[in-house]
């Protein structure tokens, strides 16, 4: 788990970043979520392509499938005609549902109210969709935006969710994990 750990680190480091160089500020999630649905999913960010990369590297040679369900991902996208758009209507984030995995490895337990709502739901349906944390984000749902300045867990599950989309903007498909 350490090199999940880390992994997850970089992950959101990453985002982090993307979010400052961007916006102003680490923590504007609210900003780019306001930005996603002004520009209906097509909202590009400037990323580092090249740490996308390297974190892709890491992700697809063994870590892929501890945070997401790559035959559900996989099955979405074939059924949206291929579209590489995460925000395409009716995706979903797939997050991987075996007990090993990333939900319940670290959403099972977790003291955030928000990410217990986004446990709930995974469970129930086996599938988050993008229109409700898209929501939940927009709302301030259970304090998540305040929580993603300083809570650890939060800051984790939004960039694994966003991850989709900082491979979108840096043109890495969301299949292999590398630039097209």
């Amino acid at each position: 788990m350490d090199d999940v750990s880390a992994l997850e680190h970089e992950m959101v480091s990453l985002f982090q970043k993307t979010l400052k160089d961007n916006y102003g500020r680490s923590d504007a999630i609210d900003l780019l979520m306001t930005d996603l649905v002004n520009y209906r999913g097509h909202y590009l960010l400037k990323v580092d392509r090249e740490k996308i990369e390297k974190i892709n590297t890491q992700l697809y040679a063994g870590y892929f499938n501890y945070f997401y369900d790559k035959m559900q991902v996989l099955d979405r996208l074939h059924s949206k005609n291929g579209s590489i758009n995460p925000y395409s209507p009716g995706m979903a984030i797939c997050l991987n549902t075996d007990s090993t995995g990333y939900l319940y490895s670290e959403l099972e337990n977790t003291s955030q109210a928000f990410l217990k709502k986004i446990f709930k739901i995974h469970q129930q349906v086996g599938a988050t969709s993008v229109t409700i944390i898209d929501r939940y984000i927009l709302e301030n749902y259970l304090n998540c935006v305040g929580a993603f300045k300083t809570d650890k867990e939060v800051q984790s599950f939004f960039s694994v969710y966003f991850w989709w989309h900082l491979c979108y903007c840096a043109n890495v498909s969301i299949y292999t994990g590398k630039t097209k």
